[in-house]
């Protein structure tokens, strides 16, 4: 795949702090083909982080108001970094549900996803699942995935100096 065949990436967004480094990867990678960026959240009402709130409570509301509110300043990092075409989806349900019928539903060349960090509580999936997921949505189709490392705690950066791409050269 060359820079010039990439036109669209989409970038799935778990919300907190964790995925500001693989929104980063993601609009690098925009920024280098000259492409349209989709960021997606997914909100899943029976996950950990959001509890099993009802989605007609105020804070299941609140919760998606923050989560639309993180999504809008993804959106203006990715316009200031020269991103022209930055589309927010907020979808809701099944996690790994969600994700699979956003391929489906899309021209996408590229998904970027972070890979599980070491908060194994705050991951949708684990290591294992994660990559079985990843697995499918690579086999048989056009669809390229990118896996984002989560950035090491500052104790772990000073022990592993192996180095490394944070994700995939795809140019």
């Amino acid at each position: 795949m060359t820079s010039g065949s990439i036109q669209h990436i989409v970038c799935a967004v778990r919300g907190g702090a964790e995925s500001q480094h693989t929104v980063d990867s993601a609009i690098d990678l925009a920024q280098r083909a000259g492409a349209r960026l989709s960021l997606v959240h997914v909100v899943d009402p029976g996950c950990i982080d959001c509890g099993d709130l009802a989605k007609s409570s105020a804070a299941y509301r609140q919760y998606m108001g923050e989560a639309e509110s993180n999504m809008q300043t993804l959106r203006r990092q990715a316009r200031a970094a020269g991103i022209t075409e930055v589309d927010l989806e907020l979808r809701e349900g099944d996690t790994r549900q969600e994700l699979r019928q956003l391929v489906l539903d899309t021209d996408a060349e590229v998904f970027v996803l972070g890979r599980p960090g070491p908060d194994l509580e705050r991951n949708v999936f684990g290591i294992e699942e994660f990559h079985q997921f990843m697995a499918e949505l690579d086999f048989g189709g056009d669809l390229r995935t990118i896996q984002v490392r989560p950035l090491p705690d500052v104790g772990q950066e000073a022990r592993d100096s192996s180095g490394g791409p944070d994700h995939e050269k795809l140019m």
